[in-house]
């Protein structure tokens, strides 16, 4: 295919960050599927809640490269070299905010659990609850 030369704009500034995203993603995943794997090996007697909360967020976390790859395939494959592919948002990214907000969630609420158990005190866990929310309602009105 040749090369795509559009007067103004370098293509490759547009586009090679967003491969090397992608690719990196796909870097984290592997490292993913290593933790978990050790996780699995290294910690059989946890208790069943935390091997489900483990699960979930591998889960989701899959589901969320899965989605990835293919809004990646989407704006690169089929339209390689046509500009215009890139300004399409297609149906691959619909779940790619839920699943930003769901896994932090997640993950914070985890900690904080985890805080209180070691610390047995309530206000700290509280505090450290109510930043993620003061840290939304900011961005909401600023």
């Amino acid at each position: 295919m040749p090369r795509v030369v559009i007067p103004g704009i370098n293509v490759a500034f547009l586009t090679g960050p967003l491969v090397l995203g992608y690719m990196f993603a796909f870097g984290l995943h592997g490292i993913l599927i290593v933790q978990v794997y050790m996780y699995s090996e290294l910690f059989p007697r946890d208790r069943p809640a935390i091997k489900a909360l483990v699960w979930t967020m591998f889960f989701l976390e899959s589901i969320f490269t899965l989605f990835t790859t293919i809004a990646a395939w989407n704006q690169y494959g089929p339209g390689w070299g046509d500009t215009d592919t890139l300004l399409i948002i297609d149906w691959a990214w619909d779940p790619l905010p839920a699943l930003n907000g769901i896994l932090p969630g997640i993950a914070q609420s985890f900690y904080i659990w985890r805080i209180y158990s070691l610390t047995k005190l309530i206000i700290l866990p509280i505090l450290i609850g109510l930043v993620p929310h003061f840290q939304v309602l900011k961005q909401q009105f600023n």
